[in-house]
Parts: C-alpha cells; structure tokens; sequence
C-alpha cells in the first residue's frame, strides 16, 4: 500500500519523526516543521516497551537499537527508606520477546531523524507554522502537549493541574547499576532510576505531591536543592545519587480532557497533541510510535481523508483511553501511605513468592500488542 499524497508534519519530536518515516516508506512526499531551529532534545531517558519495538521493527529501526541501547532485565519496586524490595518484574524470564529498552531521548531523536533523512524526508527548523486546514496537503500536528493546532481547531479547554510535580536529571553510573528500572516508593512520592548510554548514565525521574501549580513544560530549571530537599529521607544510595545532580529540570504534571475529535479537515492529531498521559506508565512515547504507525497504515489504505482519520481514531482511542486510565491508577499506586500501603507491600511481596510471574502477565495487554499487525 502506498500513500500518494503529501504531507506536512508539524513537530519534529518522536511522534513527527515517526510518522514521517512511516508516511514516506509508504511512498509519501513529507515534510517536517520544527519551531527549534535544530533538533535540541535535552538530557532525559526514555523507555521503550515491547509494543514501542514492534513499532520500530516495522520501521526498520529494532536492530540499531537493540545494538546500541541496553535491555532492560526488570523493574523493581521498592520501599524508599532502605531500599527494601517490594516486587520483582522479570522482563527476561515472563516479559515480551520484543524486549524493554532505556534509552537517551536525544538519541532516539537523532536515530529517527537519521532514517527520515535516508528516506527522503525536508525539513524547515525555525518555522513556528501554524498550518490552516484549507492546506491542501494532508496536515499531521505532532506539537506535543499545548499543541497549538488542537487548541485553535478542535478543542481550547484548558488542563488542570493534578497536584504533582516531577524533576528529571541524570548523573554518572559511578554506583554501576545494572540495567533495572527501579521505582521508590514513599507516601505522595515515587522515584525511578534507570541506566542510560550502555550503563555509562543514570536517569532520574522523582514525583512530588503537592499544591504548589507548576508549568506542563519540559524546559524549566529548577535548584537541584528543591530536589534533594523533597528526598531527603530517602534511602543513603538515592541520597547520593542526587547529591551529585548539578542541573535538574522541573514540570507540572496536569491532566488533559479526553479528545472526542482527533481530527478535522485534513488535519490530524498525533501523541501527545491528542491523548497526553501522566508519565506513570513509561507510555508516552510508545503511545506516539503506534499512532505513527497506524495514521500511516490508515492514510495508505483510505484514498480519503476523512476516512482514513476515523479508522485511525476508531483503532487508537479505546487503547489510548485505557493507557490513560492505567496511568492514572498508578499514580495512586505508587504513593500509598499507612495502612494501605503496608497492605499493598505485603500483597505485592507475597505473589512475587507464589506466582512470580502474574505481575508482568497482567501487562500482557500493554506489552503484548502489536500495532504493525494493524
């Protein structure tokens, strides 16, 4: 199936640099607008899950990464006053075949520019265009979170803030951490580590409750001492860890109506234009690279528009909302405090015992699903 139409991609983020490459495999004229006048992803990690990797095996990228990023053996959940272990997931033992892999934002970015550049993807930086939909191309908006595209054309209600703060930083594996997502819990917080650039970094997520409101953006600076301040009970290796941060970013976290419309005109929405999530699944990238892969699919088979927007939105927003829903479940999860969250550790420890595999096998739905069989 090809695409014979063309098509301009706003947003040069993982999303618009995979539905760029998506739409011109299958035989499409694309070109991407990026408002940054280079590619600037700044220091962060970011994990790729088994149904991220179908993606990027269609897509002709699963090698590389599999070559150049470390697999992700498990994810530990523990207690963060000495570290003690709740649960194990085995992602090697019970995971996917696909794999789990951490890797730095900014190189997956560069990877995907890469390969759109190898196949014949234009670019424009330095053009914040605000595509109309009278544009005879077919408009994807792949512009993130305040995405000015859903805010003009499909829906202007404003986020709210939900109460939560996040830091992200990374520092020097001098602690050789093996290659583990590990999630701290405390009461109304949550940490996570995992290593990054073949073990050589340690990414830092921490989440914060508190009334304070803070921006959604990704780009605001923040003393590390706030940081450390707000983790300071933690156990004495996440102390060290973040005793050695030198510069940190800071974020609100807020949540997003659900989108009853995904498109309009000859526009579509993509990621987190349309369905931004609370980080509290590792999904949002992966989310991006099946929206990518199906928008492309549906162009392909639909000669209209129209049509192929409605079985694109038809294919993702149920997935899409369930993610979301998930997210938000953890969320609470993972800042459990007295009787509650003495009960959940014991129920949590107590099946990794027995039944050490259910846990990951719940995750079936998530993991297992393969947007490339669309």
């Amino acid at each position: 199936m090809t695409i014979n139409r063309e098509i301009a991609v706003v947003g040069a983020g993982i999303g618009g640099l995979a539905v760029a490459l998506a739409c011109a495999q299958r035989g499409a004229t694309v070109q991407v607008y990026e408002q940054a006048r280079a590619l600037n992803e700044v220091g962060a990690g970011i994990q790729i899950s088994p149904n991220g990797m179908n993606v990027l095996a269609a897509l002709g990228l699963a090698d590389d990464i599999r070559a150049t990023t470390m697999r992700t053996s498990a994810i530990n959940l523990r207690d963060y006053r000495q570290g003690r272990l709740v649960s194990h997931l085995d992602l090697l033992k019970h995971g996917q075949p696909a794999g789990h892999y951490a890797i730095h934002r900014a190189d997956f970015v560069e990877k995907l520019y890469q390969a759109c550049l190898a196949t014949g993807v234009s670019f424009q930086f330095g053009n914040d265009v605000e595509m109309l939909p009278s544009d005879k191309r077919v408009v994807i908006a792949a512009d993130g979170v305040n995405s000015k595209h859903r805010s003009k054309f499909i829906n202007d209600e404003k986020s709210t803030f939900s109460g939560q703060v996040a830091w992200r930083a990374t520092v020097k594996n001098t602690h050789e951490l093996p290659a583990i997502s590990t999630v701290h819990l405390a009461p109304s917080r949550h940490l996570v580590t995992y290593p990054l650039r073949q073990g050589n970094l340690i990414n830092i997520v921490a989440v914060q409750e508190r009334s304070i409101w803070a921006d959604s953006g990704w780009s605001m600076t923040d003393d590390p001492e706030n940081l450390r301040d707000a983790f300071d009970d933690f156990s004495p290796e996440i102390c060290e860890i973040l005793g050695r941060i030198d510069d940190c970013f800071v974020w609100g976290l807020h949540n997003f109506p659900a989108e009853k419309q995904w498109y309009t005109g000859n526009m579509a929405l993509l990621g987190d234009a349309v369905h931004p999530m609370l980080p509290f699944m590792a999904q949002g990238a992966n989310m991006a690279l099946e929206d990518a892969w199906i928008l492309a699919t549906c162009l392909a088979r639909f000669e209209g528009n129209s049509d192929a927007f409605a079985a694109y939105q038809k294919a993702r927003s149920l997935r899409v909302d369930h993610v979301v829903a998930a997210s938000s479940r953890n969320a609470a999860a993972f800042h459990l405090s007295g009787v509650k969250r003495s009960i959940a550790h014991t129920v949590l420890r107590t099946a990794d015992k027995i039944a050490p595999s259910v846990g990951i096998k719940r995750l079936d739905w998530l993991y297992g699903y393969d947007a490339a069989k669309f």
